[in-house]
């Protein structure tokens, strides 16, 4: 790629102002302040979710509760209506008496097994409650934290955006000057690979890979950089020399 040695200079300028973008955004993700942000809305989160399983536990069994609730009372009604008949007098043979009776003691079997399945619902139900009410104190807690750690977080890094914010409008004012070719091929670089792809050309030594070039190498890179970008047969990375 063609460049000339002052548009090789003004890369390497806004290279070191990348890397010093990049340092302050490791910076800025990793405060204390934002680890500490970061864990909580996991944890509130994680809340979040244990409650919408435990409201819907508590709702499941509020639906059973009033079936079972439903059922008692069928089974009641049924046999008080047996009862009645037989009290009433109508029922004359005792073939007709022994089937209300057998009736009366089905209806009263089944409305004990459902009121013991009832007992066992509402014992869930008043644990589920419990642990409902301790989700939701716990949710109110981890959201009053969260917007405490939020504005420690902000705080903490107030500076940091501020000085981002400068290098990201210099950084504009570097790219902004130099030929749309050269900085493609640096773009391309550094989408390829993670780190610093411009290096600077300190007497023998290629400070990207920090390995001494030999005197071929050395002549090679000084001769191409004359009017085209030089790379590290090494590193790869874009060398510029001094």
């Amino acid at each position: 790629m063609k460049a000339t040695p002052e548009q090789q200079q003004q890369l390497l300028t806004l290279a070191d102002t990348d890397e010093e973008i990049r340092r302050l955004e490791h910076k800025r993700q990793n405060l204390p302040e934002q680890k500490a942000l970061d864990l909580h809305v996991e944890t509130q989160e994680k809340v979040a979710d244990e409650l919408v399983e435990a409201t819907q536990t508590q709702e499941r069994l509020a639906a059973q509760t009033a079936r079972h609730e439903r059922e008692i009372e069928t089974a009641e009604a049924g046999r008080k209506h047996s009862e009645a008949q037989i009290y009433s007098g109508q029922l004359k043979s005792e073939r007709e008496l022994q089937a209300r009776r057998e009736e009366i003691s089905e209806f009263k079997r089944r409305k004990s097994d459902i009121e013991d399945s009832l007992l066992e619902i509402m014992e869930q139900s008043e644990e589920v409650g419990s642990l409902v009410e301790e989700l939701t104190a716990r949710r109110t807690e981890l959201a009053e934290q969260v917007t405490d750690l939020t504005r420690q977080r902000d705080e903490a890094a107030a500076d940091i955006d501020a000085e981002l914010e400068a290098l990201r409008t210099r950084r504009g004012e570097e790219s902004g000057v130099l030929d749309e070719g050269v900085l493609g091929a640096y773009d391309t670089l550094k989408a390829k690979r993670p780190g610093r792809v411009v290096a600077r050309l300190e007497r023998r030594t290629c400070t990207g890979c920090q390995l001494e070039l030999t005197a071929i190498e050395l002549e090679e890179i000084k001769e191409t950089a004359r009017h085209s970008l030089a790379y590290c047969q090494q590193c790869g990375s874009i060398i510029v020399p001094a």
